[in-house]
């Protein structure tokens, strides 16, 4: 196998968004570049020079129906933690990864078997009351707290011995991983999408998680952005988005800042 460098990976990863982008146009799908992706289209019309990785935000009622899928194209796999046909996923969100290569994981305690991959995450709605809100999430970042202990190396570059302090006394608990994943899910899912006034990811909370949490009408409709010559959707509100995700969002990073940060490497089958 070869390994691939950074522009290799980036150009394995716009395919298969490419791919996706085809697939929900003609599944009348809801998608919208998120995360990395979406501060790299606005900031740099494509990847960010350093990124190694591709986020895609879907409203959950689309999502149901995109996991229900097991490929979308015949190089690109649907993968989650119930349909993933011989894949490790200890995650809550959707992965299309790319059969044609492979990913060495160095974050994760066993090697998920997926290629090349762009994470797809679920959004739910939120509790408009306050108190119920912070409830909400404390007992959504717990979980996910015992799952990100249980699933990660604890000597890795990230602050993952955090995650594991807080998790301390839950990690003893005599549940599976898929167990813990059910339980994030069922909580995530508790709030509809299309009912309330306010949305995030749910599913993956970290880090001051109200900053996450925008109106659902930023995502009520979506507007093209250019990213790597071609166009892809964005929410109409993502300049909410990026503001409350990254503040002065066209402010490059300090350089010691600027490299990949998700500890994997892909290989070619070919």
């Amino acid at each position: 196998m070869r390994k691939l460098d950074l522009k290799e990976r980036q150009q394995v990863l716009l395919r298969l968004l490419i791919q996706l982008d085809e697939y929900c146009s003609d599944h009348s799908l809801r998608y919208y570049l998120g995360g990395g992706t979406l501060l790299g289209a606005v900031r740099h019309k494509g990847f960010i020079p350093w990124d190694d990785d591709v986020d895609v935000y879907m409203p959950r009622p689309d999502f149901e129906l995109l996991i229900k899928e097991s490929e979308i194209a015949p190089n690109a796999r649907v993968v989650t933690s119930d349909n993933a046909f011989g894949y490790y996923h200890p995650f809550n969100f959707c992965n299309i990864t790319d059969t044609e290569t492979v990913m060495m994981e160095h974050k994760i305690r066993c090697q998920t078997q997926k290629g090349a991959s762009i994470d797809i995450f679920p959004l739910d709605g939120v509790p408009d009351n306050e108190n119920e809100r912070k409830k909400h999430l404390k007992y959504l970042m717990r979980w996910q707290s015992v799952l990100t202990a249980r699933i990660m190396r604890l000597d890795g570059p990230l602050n993952i011995k955090k995650a594991a302090k807080t998790a301390v006394r839950f990690i003893s608990l005599p549940m599976s991983i898929k167990a813990i994943i059910r339980r994030i899910d069922k909580t995530a899912r508790r709030y509809a999408f299309d009912s309330c006034r306010d949305v995030t990811h749910c599913v993956l909370l970290f880090r001051s998680p109200q900053r996450f949490i925008v109106e659902r009408e930023v995502f009520c409709d979506s507007v093209p952005v250019e990213f790597e010559g071609r166009n892809f959707p964005a929410p109409a509100g993502w300049e909410t988005i990026l503001t409350r995700s990254y503040g002065d969002y066209m402010q490059l990073p300090p350089e010691n800042e600027r490299g990949a940060h998700h500890g994997t490497d892909i290989y070619s089958h070919i």
